[in-house]
């Protein structure tokens, strides 16, 4: 896994990688990920932001795919 993420003034935007392996005797999965996202701070304790996600899977001889997923963050703290 490699992430990094920058903010300036209310704004903050990052970018993630994730690399995985999984093996069982017979059996082995490999997945890799993309994550992006950003994120605006309205006021004190209160953020939205956005992730995009795009995933690959390589099941071996279970076949693979891809998938994407997207999300609207919104966080509250007190």
């Amino acid at each position: 896994t490699l992430g990094i993420s920058y903010a300036t003034g209310p704004w903050t935007v990052g970018v993630a990688y994730l690399d995985d392996e999984v093996s069982t005797p017979g059996f082995s999965v490999d997945t890799t990920t993309w994550q992006t996202g950003g994120g605006y701070n309205l006021g004190s304790g209160v953020d939205i932001g956005l992730d995009l996600q795009m995933t690959n899977v390589d099941a071996g001889i279970a076949g693979d795919y891809d998938a994407q997923s997207a999300g609207l963050v919104l966080s509250v703290a007190f």
